[in-house]
């Protein structure tokens, strides 16, 4: 392992995916939210919003990360390598519509994380990701009638068989999170669960008790 390899970061315990619908008129308040959520302990932020351009990606990105930097925090970005370059992320996460992550890799700098999305079936390439995510874990809007459910059990078995680190997606809530934890996973990515919430910061402290009261 090179030394750029061994200090690359991997999401915290918690990792909180970004809404997915921002709109440029809409950062102020979001960004107030997510400052109330690092707050209440939250360590990782994954950016996906692939409607918005460049420019606002990479300025919610800068914001984001001068919200959680201070505090070791992590920000990933997903699929836009040219933007997590820029941004000075600590991963960019790739998913089924992605450049291939051999591709990826041989272009980005060594020391960046890359995460890939995975669902039932799906195997590494010849170039594994440092981290994955898999699900659905349980039923969630964005996958009704796209992605079944993998569920508890097929989660454990992934976890077992998986060479990386494995955060669980889908459905998660601060009620089902021991659960999920249970199954062998490194960590949950949370989107939901969070950003629909009126108060998200209470949704934090909530995953925070039902995590053991750690989200690092």
């Amino acid at each position: 392992m090179s030394e750029s390899q061994a200090t690359r970061r991997l999401p915290p315990k918690l990792l909180a995916l970004s809404p997915g619908d921002l709109q440029p008129e809409g950062f102020a308040a979001w960004l107030k939210d997510l400052g109330r959520c690092v707050d209440a302990g939250l360590l990782g932020v994954l950016i996906r919003e692939p409607h918005l351009p460049d420019a606002l990606r990479l300025y919610l990105a800068l914001q984001v990360a001068k919200r959680l930097k201070p505090n070791g925090g992590f920000v990933a970005m997903h699929d836009s390598a040219h933007l997590a370059r820029a941004a000075g992320v600590d991963a960019l996460h790739l998913g089924f519509r992605s450049l291939p992550l051999e591709e990826v890799r041989a272009w980005c700098h060594d020391s960046l994380s890359l995460g890939l999305s995975t669902h039932q079936g799906d195997l590494y390439g010849s170039t594994r990701p440092d981290y994955a995510f898999y699900g659905p874990v349980f039923e969630t809007p964005s996958k009704v009638g796209l992605k079944a459910p993998v569920g508890l059990e097929d989660l454990a078995k992934r976890c077992s068989d998986s060479p990386v680190p494995i955060w669980g997606l889908g459905g998660i809530h601060p009620e089902t999170a021991a659960a999920v934890l249970d199954s062998g996973v490194a960590g949950l990515a949370v989107r939901g669960a969070i950003w629909q919430s009126k108060r998200p910061w209470r949704e934090v402290q909530e995953f925070h008790k039902h995590m053991g009261g750690s989200l690092d």
